[in-house]
Formats: structure tokens, sequence, C-alpha cells
């Protein structure tokens, strides 16, 4: 299930994870968000740093903010931002550490 990809995440949880461009956005009709929203499918949602969710912090007009869903399974999931760009004490962020730390976890158990 993708709750056990994201296990250290609250609905709360703020992260800073880096997009590459805004050229791309996620879009679907109403009944599908609605679906979405119902099926909590959407994982993720681009915010600012004290969790604050409006369009000031939609770097891609994506629809209600969306930065990641899953499927109606909770198997499968796929996010905008680059978790991988966020890895390395190198470049002092760490944040993407979370979701791979998450997966392996749960690919363990």
């Amino acid at each position: 299930m993708v709750k056990k990809f994201v296990y250290k995440f609250s609905k709360k949880s703020v992260l800073k994870i880096p997009i590459a461009h805004t050229e791309e956005r996620f879009y679907a009709d109403d009944e599908t968000i609605n679906n979405l929203i119902k099926n909590d499918q959407i994982i993720f949602k681009y915010c600012n740093k004290d969790g604050t969710i409006n369009n000031e912090f939609n770097p891609n007009g994506f629809l209600i903010n969306t930065a990641g869903i899953c499927n109606k399974e909770h198997n499968v999931f796929g996010m905008m931002p680059h978790q991988e760009r966020a890895a390395d004490t190198n470049i002092s962020n760490e944040d993407g550490n979370f979701l791979f730390d998450s997966l392996i976890k749960n690919f363990k158990n």
C-alpha cells in the first residue's frame, strides 16, 4: 500500500523537494478529481514551508496543488517533484530520503 511507502509522513508533513521545471502539470476532469479525493489518492500537495496550501505555492498550476497521486488500490504512485534531488548531505537537503527510507522499509517487510 502507498500508505506504507510514506509511513514516515503525516498529512501535515512538509518536505522540501525540488521541481525541475514548470512546463508540465497534472490535469483531470471534475469527476476524476472528486474520485481521487474521495478515495484518498492525492498523497502529496505543493505548499509553503509552513504547510499552507494555496495557488501562490503551486509552481505548475496543478489542479488543487497536486504533487503526487496513487491508484485506487494504493499500491502504485507517482509524483512530479524530484525526491532524488533532495537526498544528499552535500546539497544540504535530505528530505527526499524520507521517501526512499519508507520504500526500503516497505520492501524489506
